[in-house]
């Protein structure tokens, strides 16, 4: 739908506890800076963006409220979402009243695996990027992976993805499951006798952010296991927001995590958008925040190929359109079965360290695959130096 001669666009996303706020303000910042940019120009025939955007609080019941007070509002499409199971939650919704939702940064496969007209997705579903994160387990030879775990829809998926892929190759992988009952530092007691057992071990941190992770890592560390006995993972890519120094000191410094973001390698279109984004905050955008911005260019390249703003006719648009985005040209993929259905593949996707905690996303550890390998990757992927001899 449309008010006035705007086009109005239903933003999602987690601003507050139980839900990763920084994760929510990431998304909105990406999504303001992208509406910002389609609307110096505008679209054809003079429209504009406007963006409504709730805060999901990463809860499913508060999502589908959230979503039924934007279609309600005249959002004709919506946009966004960090939590998978409230993604997952989103997109069964919105497959019920037929309402377009381009899911930005959600990985459960289930969220595009139910195969909706309606749904489609930038990130990759995580059996796709956890499998990699599996892959470089293998490659830096570790023979034991520890599963600190919130036993879940969403950890439970991943653990599993990555247990397929390791034990046939003789990686030991064991569980220590969060119980109400237990303390941190029981939780500590037991991942460091699993530890002792294997000299190359490392500790998966399934569980929630910044709690109970942060206790749990100050737990290990006051066993003395992360000084050198016990590498930590993040999987789910958290160590990209700011509060993850807050939330696991130094000792998640060498902390191995997800990125779907190469480290200091952007199309033209990224450049231009991290530089405005940087002016406006201060700081790097994180692969969320630029997952934010790619949603809303997308979705404003698809909306100047439709006849009216109907969601047969926005979905067609979607899944004809190749568009320019921070990260590489945007397509959406569709095979016979599975979670590969109206999907960007792929968003770059490689396992990095921060290092320290003064350290920008852009100079971080590239951990898996190498360097060399990951410029092959794609050939619109250019530094910053590139960029800016270009412009000059």
């Amino acid at each position: 739908m449309s008010r006035g001669d705007a086009i109005v666009l239903g933003g999602m996303g987690p601003l507050s506890p139980p839900g990763i706020a920084w994760a929510g303000r990431e998304l909105l910042a990406g999504m303001e800076l992208a509406v910002q940019d389609f609307n110096v120009e505008g679209l054809s025939g003079g429209r504009r963006l406007e963006l409504l955007f709730e805060d999901t609080h990463g809860d499913p019941d508060a999502g589908v409220e959230a979503l039924g007070r934007l279609h309600a509002a005249g959002a004709c499409a919506l946009v966004g979402e960090f939590h998978s199971v409230v993604a997952n939650a989103l997109a069964e919704e919105a497959d019920r009243i037929a309402m377009p939702f381009f899911c930005s940064s959600a990985t459960l496969d289930a969220i595009t695996a139910r195969r909706s007209p309606y749904v489609f997705r930038l990130a990759p579903p995580q059996s796709h990027g956890w499998k990699i994160y599996a892959d470089f387990l293998l490659a830096q030879g570790f023979r034991q992976v520890i599963e600190i775990i919130h036993e879940d829809v969403y950890w439970t998926s991943g653990a599993e993805v990555i247990r397929r892929q390791l034990e046939p190759a003789g990686v030991r992988v064991t569980r220590v499951a969060l119980n109400p009952e237990d303390s941190a530092p029981t939780i500590a007691e037991r991942a460091g006798a699993f530890a002792a057992a294997e000299s190359r071990s490392i500790a998966l941190l399934l569980v929630g952010y910044p709690q109970p992770l942060e206790p749990i890592v100050l737990a290990l560390a006051d066993h003395g296991l992360l000084a050198g006995a016990l590498a930590l993972g993040d999987p789910a890519g958290r160590a990209i927001f700011p509060d993850w120094w807050e939330t696991a000191g130094e000792h998640g410094a060498t902390a191995s995590f997800l990125s779907y973001q190469l480290p200091g390698r952007l199309t033209r279109t990224g450049w231009k958008a991290a530089t405005a984004f940087y002016e406006r905050q201060g700081r790097e955008p994180s692969f969320v925040a630029l997952e934010g911005y790619d949603t809303i260019a997308v979705l404003a390249h698809a909306l100047e190929r439709t006849p009216d703003l109907s969601a047969e006719s926005i979905c067609a648009a979607l899944r004809a359109v190749t568009a320019p985005g921070t990260r590489g040209a945007v397509r959406f993929a569709v095979e016979p079965e599975g979670a590969v259905h109206h999907q960007w593949a792929w968003p770059p996707v490689c396992i990095t360290a921060r290092g320290d905690s003064g350290r920008p996303l852009s100079k971080a550890d590239v951990l898996w695959p190498s360097n060399h390998a990951l410029r092959l990757l794609d050939r619109s992927l250019i530094s910053r130096a590139e960029w800016l001899a270009e412009s000059d």
